[in-house]
């Protein structure tokens, strides 16, 4: 009990240094805050043309709201393709999704953050997830996703902070027009 209590202790006194900003070591970080926008099961380009997420399946979109380098001494290069959800299956970020484009609202690109830096980005951001739920809208405004973005060679460690993280459920918005996308 003594042990599991002490490596809590131990693992919680490492999150607060590394969320800090505070150098642990050799180890450079980069925070990445995102918040979740919505989910959605298609929409619609052109009068000719429907895209879908599926049954059993959802839109989920993100907005990439800042990236810090304030604890690293390297530049990020930061793909927001590399990043994935905690869900079964880990789906990627889309960079290939049209969601942003069609609604008036930047899609994030990948994009070099110096170190030592604030870089405000309001970049949107979307992925594919599975569902129980046939209705894959009405399952994904329900869950909390997180974003997760592995360790790349030669790149700072990024942490993921999500934002709105005690926020559980969004509006049922079955088409991606319904999304109500911040400006």
């Amino acid at each position: 009990m003594i042990y599991r209590t002490l490596l809590s202790t131990v693992c919680v006194l490492g999150a607060v240094v590394a969320l800090s900003g505070c150098q642990t070591g050799p180890q450079d970080s980069a925070v990445v805050s995102y918040e979740q926008i919505g989910a959605c099961n298609g929409y619609q380009p052109t009068s000719t043309t429907v895209v879908s997420a599926g049954p059993h399946q959802a839109f989920v979109v993100f907005r990439i709201r800042t990236i810090n380098t304030k604890g690293s001494t390297i530049a990020l290069n930061f793909d927001p393709g590399a990043a994935f959800a905690n869900v079964t299956g880990q789906p990627h970020i889309d960079p290939g999704l049209s969601l942003s484009g069609l609604f008036g609202v930047t899609q994030q690109p990948p994009v070099t953050v110096p170190a030592n830096t604030i870089q405000g980005t309001d970049g949107l951001a979307a992925l594919t997830v599975p569902t129980a739920d046939a209705d894959g809208a009405k399952e994904a405004n329900q869950t909390a996703y997180t974003l997760i973005y592995p360790k790349q060679a030669g790149q700072p460690v990024v942490l993921m902070s999500k934002i709105n993280g005690s926020q559980t459920s969004w509006p049922y918005t079955p088409g991606c027009l319904q999304i109500q996308y911040p400006t």
